[in-house]
């Protein structure tokens, strides 16, 4: 396990993705991540559509990232600053291994 890195995910509704996205290209413009489309059953359904209602799930994005544990700190506060909402949620963990097959 490299002790140093760390994998931070961002969960957020579809409606956040483009505030979201231009926040971490200010920020960390070289960083790569990975974005997917899911849904989910949140805690909130307010907002939810008619068919989410029906469903049960809401739409989502879940943005993934690998970095460094100080750079991350650096990227959760900064995008804490820019967006301020209870929908954005985060958590990190340990990466046990990383590389590519060059």
């Amino acid at each position: 396990m490299n002790p140093d890195l760390q994998q931070l995910t961002l969960v957020f509704p579809d409606e956040l993705e483009g505030p979201v996205l231009d926040a971490l290209g200010a920020i960390a413009p070289e960083q790569p991540y990975t974005l997917l489309h899911a849904t989910g059953h949140g805690r909130d359904f307010a907002a939810a559509s008619s068919r989410e209602r029906v469903r049960g799930q809401v739409g989502r994005r879940v943005l993934w990232l690998v970095a460094p544990v100080g750079e991350l700190t650096t990227l959760i506060g900064a995008l804490r600053e820019r967006i301020h909402s209870r929908d954005l949620v985060w958590w990190r963990a340990p990466v046990a291994a990383f590389g590519d097959f060059s």
